[in-house]
């Protein structure tokens, strides 16, 4: 009942409730920052945000008790001692400091709750060195169960906020741990005004001077919010730095560095919703691989490479909306998903995709358009999950790009043996280029008139462990389709000049050559 009676009768409530504002706005922030300072990984940075935790805790804690106490109306003059009016300020900065310290040591459960309670001796330690400097003329008398009360409310409350601190962090619960450190600032406050009794000297009526005790009063809560709004500011720029970091980060995790197109992960996760969403199907999946890639890096450079990617790229930006999607997958390997209602409907859109391709690139002085093959798996026809469809629009799109009359393929379910067949060949004919399982046979050359001969033209023939003899004309397509042509023309180079030098005519040979091997540096 005193508390009350010492609230609501010896105080100027306008300065109460500024001092009740303070302490909320404070409370508010202290706990951000402890939140922020307890989530910090490096050493560093976690004491400086703890050293910012410790100044906006301890100077909002004694700018709300300097505010009430300045609202305190003893009925007699009062004045205040300097020296102990700042100590108790660096003891409430200190004192919160080292509370905030042991939340975050590694003591376990303890740490919340022994870092609160100490939290909450500060608070105490620092109101009553604040009342010690609060000189009345008049007798002063104390109530022990009184101060007892506020010191244990304020060291039970505190070191419950610490703990509601790491348990609650989501929702309006959030917010609980900031009201019970503005409710153990309170009671700590009023229930140790309540302690304290003043009775006026005899001829002395004169109480404080109220105006300048306001003044005052506004000029701390004003240094106070400024220190406050230091604090949160901090808070807020580093929120917002971590923000565009994590966006960065997201950004680099789900797109491709090169051309800004979503990559894998992405394609993968756009494939997964787009096939959950679909009941009847209407899906496509269509993998795209250059024709004349490998030839522009070799001809102008992999910087004009980068630049075709880059450009190819941006026509499949345009290209993509609600129904599209479009990533790069790696090298120069592309892949969209469409949403599509009709076969024709999908003919029309694979047709713009594949003009899209076919459009020459410009890069500097070199213009070329380096076409593309395309293989497409529709859903649920083709394939009813996400790796089937991939696997098999890839067998289309492979089966598109090593038969020169199609540059657009549709799966179908004969297909993929013929696709695996032809892999399978072009994994013999690497080994056979390394094992040296190919031969030369030579061609004579002679002159019309004479008969003389003029030369030999070398002629590259396979014959395979288990399938005999194959043909020019299926391996040498096979080569330039898996990129096995330039090392096949330099295997042929070599034997047919080592060859020649042990022959003992000086006959001129004659060896063909791909024109990516005569462009080739």
């Amino acid at each position: 009942m005193r508390v009350i009676t010492c609230l609501f009768t010896e105080h100027n409530l306008w300065l109460v409730l500024l001092a009740a504002a303070m302490c909320v706005i404070g409370s508010f922030a202290t706990l951000r920052l402890g939140r922020r300072a307890a989530a910090s990984e490096a050493t560093p940075e976690r004491l400086g945000w703890q050293f910012l935790t410790a100044v906006c805790a301890g100077s909002s804690i004694w700018t709300t008790h300097f505010i009430a106490m300045l609202g305190y109306q003893p009925g007699v003059p009062v004045s205040f001692d300097a020296a102990l009016t700042v100590i108790s300020m660096i003891i409430a900065i200190a004192g919160t400091g080292i509370g905030i310290l042991l939340s975050t040591a590694p003591l376990g459960r303890l740490a919340n709750p022994l870092g609160g309670a100490v939290f909450g001796l500060a608070i105490a330690a620092m109101h009553f060195t604040g009342m010690f400097a609060y000189r009345v003329d008049g007798l002063v008398s104390w109530d022990q169960a009184y101060i007892t009360a506020s010191i244990i409310l304020s060291v039970t409350l505190t070191a419950l906020a610490f703990m509601g601190v790491k348990r609650w962090t989501t929702g309006a619960m959030s917010y609980a741990p900031a009201g019970i450190l503005v409710l153990a600032i309170v009671a700590l406050h009023f229930t140790g005004m309540a302690a304290f009794e003043v009775t006026p000297l005899a001829g002395i009526e004169h109480g404080a001077d109220s105006a300048a005790f306001r003044a005052m009063a506004l000029s701390i809560a004003v240094a106070g919010l400024v220190i406050v709004g230091t604090g949160m500011s901090s808070y807020l720029i580093d929120t917002r730095v971590r923000e565009s970091s994590d966006e960065r980060l997201r950004h680099m995790a789900l797109h491709d560095p090169l051309t800004g197109l979503p990559n894998r992960t992405s394609f993968n996760a756009c494939l997964d919703d787009w096939l959950a969403e679909a009941e009847d199907g209407g899906v496509a999946v269509i993998g795209i691989d250059l024709n004349r890639f490998k030839e522009i890096n070799d001809v102008w450079g992999h910087e004009a490479g980068d630049a075709v990617l880059c450009t190819l790229a941006n026509r499949l930006k345009g290209f993509v909306g609600s129904t599209h999607f479009a990533a790069r997958l790696g090298g120069d390997e592309f892949s969209v998903v469409l949403r599509t209602d009709s076969r024709i409907g999908l003919q029309e859109r694979v047709e713009a995709i594949e003009s899209l391709f076919n459009d020459p690139v410009v890069f500097g002085e070199y213009k070329s358009a380096t076409g593309a093959s395309l293989g497409i798996a529709v859903y649920p026809q083709d394939g009813s999950d996400r790796d089937t469809l991939v696997r098999n629009a890839d067998l289309a799109m492979y089966k598109a790009k090593v038969d020169p009359l199609q540059d657009v393929c549709f799966y179908d379910t004969g297909l993929g043996e013929a696709v695996r067949e032809r892999r399978a060949l072009a994994s013999d004919l690497r080994e056979a280029i390394e094992t040296d399982q190919l031969q030369l046979h030579y061609q004579v050359q002679t002159a019309i008139g004479t008969g003389d001969i003029r030369g030999y033209e070398a002629l590259l023939r396979w014959t395979h462990p288990t399938r005999g003899r194959i043909g020019p004309d299926d391996f040498i397509p096979l080569a330039e389709a898996n990129g096995l042509i330039l090392p096949l023309g330099e295997w042929v180079l070599r034997r047919a000049c080592e060859e020649a030098m042990r022959w003992s005519e000086p006959h001129k040979i004659a060896v063909n050559l791909s024109a990516v091997q005569l462009t080739h540096t």
